[in-house]
C-alpha cells in the first residue's frame, strides 16, 4: 500500500468515528474521551404539538436547543444559518466537537428518546 493510500485510510476511519446529530436522538449525556468535559444535550426529542432540536456552535463549541411548536419545526430549518451569540454558526449537520478542548473524540449516553 501507498503512503498516499494508507493516509487516505486513515482520514476515511477517523471521518467514520466521528459523532454526528443524527446519529444521537432524543437527549443524554456528551462526555469527551480526551478532557472529561461533559454536558446534557438534546439531539432531537418530539411531542405531539411540540419538538427540540439540538445545534452546536462551530465557533466556540456552545450547545443550544431550540423549541418550537411542531408546525414550526421546519420553519427552523428554512432560516438556517441559526447564529450563535458569540457569532458563530450553530449546525446539527456537521460533527459533534468538546466545547472545552475541540477534540472529536466523544462519546454520547442517551437518556431519553421519543
Amino acid at each position: 500500500m501507498e503512503e498516499q493510500d494508507k493516509i487516505e485510510e486513515e482520514y476515511k476511519s477517523e471521518k467514520e468515528n466521528l459523532l454526528y446529530y443524527y446519529q444521537m436522538g432524543g437527549a443524554g449525556t456528551i462526555t469527551c474521551n480526551e478532557c472529561d468535559f461533559n454536558e446534557k444535550i438534546t439531539s432531537f426529542i418530539h411531542g405531539a404539538y411540540d419538538a427540540a432540536v439540538g445545534y452546536q456552535c462551530q465557533s466556540c463549541g456552545k450547545f443550544h436547543t431550540l423549541n418550537s411548536h411542531s408546525e414550526e419545526y421546519h420553519m427552523i430549518k428554512i432560516i438556517d444559518p441559526l447564529i450563535c451569540s458569540c457569532g458563530g454558526e450553530l449546525s446539527c449537520k456537521k460533527h459533534v466537537f468538546c466545547p472545552q478542548c475541540k477534540s472529536n473524540r466523544i462519546s454520547y449516553k442517551t437518556k431519553f428518546i421519543t
